[in-house]
Order: C-alpha cells, then structure tokens, then sequence
C-alpha cells in the first residue's frame, strides 16, 4: 500500500515544486497535487503555458524519487444559476484531469454538486436547488458529462462523501449530497461506469454522523479505491493528524484490512503543521509519514 499526502497548505506556501520536494523528503512514497483552487487562483497551472510547468513538474518529481498518485479537481465544480462560474470551472476541471493524468495519477477526487458553496468562491452567486431530486439530476448530468474525459486522459474519477453548511446556521455542517455511504455507493452504482469509483473522507463521514468504518465496509473493495485520511472533532473539517482527536482509528483501519482495501493510504491533514514555521515543516512531514506507516501496518 502507499502511502501519500496531499501538496494543499504546502503548496500555498513553497510551490507545487517546493511541495513535492517536501514530500519526497518526508519519505513518502507519492504526492497528491491539490489542484481544488486553480480555477479561482493565480498558478502556475492556470497559465497558457501550463503543459511546460507540468513536464517540469514531473520531472521534479521523478528527481526526488516520488509519484503523483492521487489528485483533487477544483471545487465547488458546478454552481446552480451561475452559467460565468461553471464555464470557468469546467475549463479548468478538464485541465486539472489533464494534468494529473500526465503526472501519473491514476484517480482524481470530484465534489459532487451541493447547495452550499466554499469560502473561496463567495464572491460568486447561486441559486439552491429546489428539490433533492433536482440536486441528484443536476449530477447524474455533470458526471456523465465528465465521464468521456476519463477516457480520453486515462483518469478515474473519485467521487468523495461531502458536507455542506447548514442553510439557516452558516456555523453547523450538515451532510449534503453524499452525505452518507447509503446514498454514495447508489451514487456510484447508478452511474454505471468504469471510470468512476469512490473516495471516502474519513473526516467528513465524523462529520455528517456515519462511523467511516461502516462506509467502508458499505463501498466495499469494488467501489472503494480513494481516501482521504485526516482527523476532526466532529463538528468541523479539521484536516489534522489521526490520534490527534478521539476517532477510533483501530476499527477504521480493521474496516479497510476486512474489505481487503488495494487502493492508497492518502492523507489530507495538512492543517495539522499550517502554523508551523518553514524551518518545522519538513520534520512534521516525517513525523505525518511515521504515522503513516504505523496505520498502513495495521491493514496488510
């Protein structure tokens, strides 16, 4: 099994070149480039000449004896009523799939559509959906519209269990469309394909009140080859280290060792070191990574 990190606050704050060059030093076995932002936010991926940075990208990579596994499209991918944004945005999801087919990565992990938007993105209006059903139609569209592009570049998607904002109480994370791994797998069972396959988040099953050890034994090895392994408290998307809050990691990792999980041990809790000075960082890295190992050992 192995064992990854995504490039997230890395990123922000050392490039994706300084990311992967972290990462690799940590000795993790591959990165997952965080590309969730590119739509809105000035980088390297979003320029003309996008396809010289990825070549050099890799090639940094590949120097530094390391991977791309794993990938984040941006998000929010689809805004109901705003025909500006969602242009925008597909353009550049299109483009992220591009670039973490040719960066190696095998799966790249898609927010479903919802009916509340991310902070990055406020500045954009939308409309909610007048019905359940409404939201369910709206993705079946979306993802069947994305699905060619799988094909094309070589690329599965991985749809990943999501939160939302309470409508009334901003502060209150409520489950939003695959909210719960009942409505995730019959997500994916419905869109019958291939290309598509599952991503649980084990924060965000905390979260919308599902023990993620029974999500994963609900997805199962067939559906289940993504994961995004960080800690919460519950009540917000904390994005830090396992063991740092009162998750019951034993029965987590029993779960993907029962379902006899072949997919990859990603975390995405990078917000456990954003504080931390530059010269702290790579040794928080190895630290992430000696957990890491200590986890991926339980499930073999």
């Amino acid at each position: 099994m192995k064992l990854s990190t995504t490039t997230g606050v890395l990123e922000r704050r050392f490039g994706f070149d300084g990311a992967v060059k972290l990462i690799a030093g940590a000795g993790f076995d591959a990165y997952d480039i965080d590309m969730s932002k590119i739509h809105v936010q000035d980088t390297p991926l979003a320029n003309d000449d996008y396809l010289d940075y990825v070549k050099y990208l890799k090639g940094v990579a590949e120097k530094s004896g390391i991977y791309c596994n794993q990938a984040h499209a941006p998000f929010p991918v689809y805004l109901n009523g705003n025909d500006e944004y969602n242009k925008m945005t597909f353009d550049m999801i299109i483009r992220s799939m591009e670039c973490a087919s040719l960066l190696g990565a095998k799966h790249i992990v898609f927010h479903p559509i919802k009916n509340s938007t991310s902070s990055h993105v406020k500045e954009y209006s939308y409309e909610l959906f007048k019905s359940r059903q409404e939201l369910y139609d709206a993705n079946i569209e979306f993802f069947n519209r994305i699905i060619p592009y799988c094909e094309k570049y070589n690329i599965k998607i991985a749809v990943e269990n999501m939160w939302e904002r309470h409508p009334m109480h901003h502060d209150t994370l409520i489950p939003a469309f695959l909210g719960n791994s009942e409505e995730h797998t019959s997500f994916i069972s419905a869109l019958d394909s291939e290309w598509v396959v599952g991503c649980i988040d084990i924060g965000h099953c905390l979260i919308c009140g599902e023990k993620p050890q029974d999500a994963i034994r609900r997805l199962g090895r067939n559906q289940l080859k993504a994961l995004h392994v960080h800690d919460c408290n519950c009540f917000e998307d904390s994005h830090t280290l396992p063991y740092s809050m009162k998750t019951d990691w034993d029965s987590i990792l029993k779960a993907l060792k029962d379902i006899d999980y072949d997919g990859d041990f990603t975390f995405e809790a990078d917000l456990f070191f954003k504080n931390y000075p530059d010269d702290l960082i790579g040794e928080a890295l190895q630290y992430m990574c000696k957990v890491g190992r200590y986890m991926t050992g339980k499930i073999k």
